[in-house]
């Protein structure tokens, strides 16, 4: 998505009449209501070389109840200005260009029978049709998006360059932008519906997201912010450091990790909470990792761990690591499967990796399927309470123990 900030000295574009301190200090011109944007107020060349034209609302302006407009240019609210939707209020977006608030605040509020339409302005649109709604890190508190529709967001451009990083994307927002009882919907393949792996959320309920090959892309602890009735309809995915103790929310799809995930912390241990019967999913060559630096820990009952292939092999993912500093991990009733790749420090589906046996990591009534190794490869060979019969762990097709 472009940039959510307007140069000062863009080619082509005005330079407003006042900065932003002394926008303080002077009066606010008088808010416009009715059914029309402003003219385009300039231009500047964007992260990919292009000539980007905008509209720049900096003044605070309504766009009264069933109004219909086509967007020509990025339109930017910026300057404190606030842009307010009202019920029926559709906005058709010509392909390249989006909707960005940097310094500004949206307030789109339909209803249930009026919803308001961000679509694609043409007559047959697919996914991936124009940009999508940016909120930049200046984004005002108070900025919501409520029985809003969404839809055929997140383009790439002719040459490859990518016109938005989600039909929502949200960029160091601090918990200023409230997503409610809204729908999203078609966006490219190439992109999330949301992106807050940069922002964070004030509320995110009652959505709707479908036809999206994801639904999410957060960090650990935006996740925490997501309401559990939302209809999600595809993976999250989560990113890849986990610094801070978490507990999870319960989601209706699978929660994918695509990369090297760790749990660890410099101050306190951390300790990431699963919700019962979540599904974690590993992309090829992913791991979870716990308890590096100061530790951390990782606390999981019913919890379904598993590869994301289509077509699932044993050794697909690392598997699960426990490091020296490993601590409060409670793995119970679990079910691991396709682990045991070989790389970096993983030996099976968990391995112990200076982790020290005892009352501080407990596996039980853990079922290991289709794993490449042993189930658990523990110190010398030794896993401890793990492998006895008590502890009711089961592995088919490979040894429930094993040497790292």
């Amino acid at each position: 998505m472009p940039s959510a900030t307007v140069p000062d000295a863009a080619p082509g574009a005005s330079k407003p009449a006042a900065t932003t301190a002394d926008a303080g200090r002077a009066a606010r011109p008088k808010a416009v209501r009715g059914c029309k944007l402003p003219e385009i107020r300039g231009g500047f060349e964007d992260l990919c070389s292009h000539t980007t034209w905008f509209v720049g609302i900096r003044t605070d302006l309504t766009l009264v109840k069933g109004c219909s407009l086509t967007v020509r240019n990025h339109v930017w609210v910026v300057e404190g200005a606030t842009l307010t939707l009202e019920p029926g209020v559709k906005l058709s977006f010509d392909p390249e260009t989006s909707l960005q608030v940097s310094n500004g605040r949206l307030v789109a509020r339909g209803t249930a029978r009026a919803p308001i339409i961000l679509t694609s302005s043409k007559k047959r649109p697919r996914a991936g049709s124009w940009g999508g709604v940016g909120f930049g890190g200046d984004t005002l508190a108070g900025t919501v998006l409520e029985h809003v529709v969404i839809e055929h967001a997140g383009q790439i451009s002719a040459d490859g360059c990518p016109c938005a990083d989600g039909a929502v994307d949200l960029f160091d927002t601090k918990g200023r932008v409230s997503i409610l009882n809204s729908t999203i919907r078609n966006t490219d393949r190439s992109f999330p519906a949301v992106d807050a792996t940069l922002g964070s959320f004030a509320r995110f309920e009652g959505n709707t997201l479908r036809h999206n090959a994801r639904s999410l892309k957060v960090t650990a602890e935006t996740f925490t912010s997501i309401s559990p009735n939302n209809r999600l309809g595809a993976p999250v995915e989560v990113s890849s450091r986990i610094e801070s103790s978490v507990t999870w929310p319960a989601v209706d799809v699978p929660i994918l990790l695509k990369e090297r995930t760790m749990i660890f912390s410099r101050k306190k241990p951390a300790v990431l909470t699963l919700p019962e019967g979540a599904r974690v999913r590993f992309a090829k060559g992913a791991s979870l990792e716990v308890g590096d630096l100061k530790g951390g820990g990782l606390r999981a009952r019913k919890v379904s761990f598993a590869s994301n292939a289509r077509r699932p092999g044993a050794g697909d993912w690392v598997g699960i690591v426990l490091r020296e500093n490993t601590k409060d991990t409670v793995i119970e009733d679990c079910t691991i499967s396709h682990a045991g790749r070989r790389q970096r420090d993983g030996r099976g589906a968990v391995t112990y990796h200076g982790a020290k046996l005892g009352p501080g990591i407990r596996i039980t009534g853990t079922t290991f399927r289709h794993n490449k190794g042993a189930a658990i490869s523990g110190v010398d060979g030794d896993c401890g309470d793990a492998a006895k019969p008590e502890s009711r762990n089961r592995s088919h097709g490979a040894p429930l123990c094993g040497p790292r």
